[in-house]
């Protein structure tokens, strides 16, 4: 299965082993497994730890997926920090190992959980985006650092600090701002009217009187709407 499931432990397989060894008195060649704990078995050192390789492995063999930190039994993301913490080393030991289905469902778990809104319109965490942006940037994630960026529109990003941040480059993080800039001019121009924006903001922008502009013209966007 582990072979099947990535290239790499299949190669790693595929790699000479200790010679059959003859136990000298008649008796049948003892096997290389058989000599594990005398040490004539060739053993691999991997870098990941227990843990991480434990999740890796649920995810290709039949049984119980399993349960990523900052989640719920039923996959629901509770806390975002948790969760992008818990999902880094498990994803980039997949794109290690090549496997890429494991690859595809984590990347598409992570990417949903920024994009999601809550029915009341809400986003999970206001952070969720902006840690998978950096994620993605981390692992040269192209096209999920893109959708990232954009799911970032739903929250804050300008002011926003996370330690996270020095993990990623100058380039990348203005390309974050930039983004955000860009769609926010997009939008303003697509607003003719104050009065096209949602409830409740088409009141908190429309001019009254003492607001920054003269009594006379209540019917004018009010000042520190235009200068922002």
């Amino acid at each position: 299965i582990l072979a099947l499931a990535s290239p790499v432990f299949r190669d790693m397989f595929m790699l000479p082993q200790a010679p059959v060894s003859d136990s000298g008195n008649g008796d049948a060649k003892t096997k290389p497994e058989d000599n594990a704990a005398d040490g004539d078995s060739d053993v691999i050192t991997v870098t990941e730890s227990s843990q991480t390789l434990q999740v890796l492995l649920r995810f290709i063999y039949p049984v119980l997926p399993p349960i990523l930190n900052g989640t719920s039994s039923d996959g629901t993301i509770k806390d975002a920090k948790a969760f992008v913490d818990g999902i880094q080393p498990v994803l980039a030991a997949s794109m290690k190992y090549e496997m890429t289905l494991v690859t595809k469902f984590l990347c598409k778990k992570l990417i949903d959980g920024a994009e999601e809104t809550l029915p009341n319109g809400k986003v999970i965490d206001s952070t969720l985006a902006l840690r998978a942006f950096v994620l993605s940037c981390r692992l040269s994630l192209r096209d999920e650092a893109r959708d990232a960026v954009h799911a970032t529109l739903k929250g804050r990003v300008a002011g926003v600090f996370l330690p996270e941040l020095r993990n990623i480059t100058a380039a990348q993080y203005f390309y974050l701002i930039q983004h955000h800039t860009s769609a926010s001019q997009i939008a303003l121009s697509h607003i003719k009217d104050t009065k096209d924006l949602p409830e409740p903001y088409n009141k908190m922008v429309y001019c009254s009187a003492g607001c920054g502009k003269s009594a006379t013209e209540p019917d004018k966007t009010a000042k520190w709407w235009v200068t922002f």
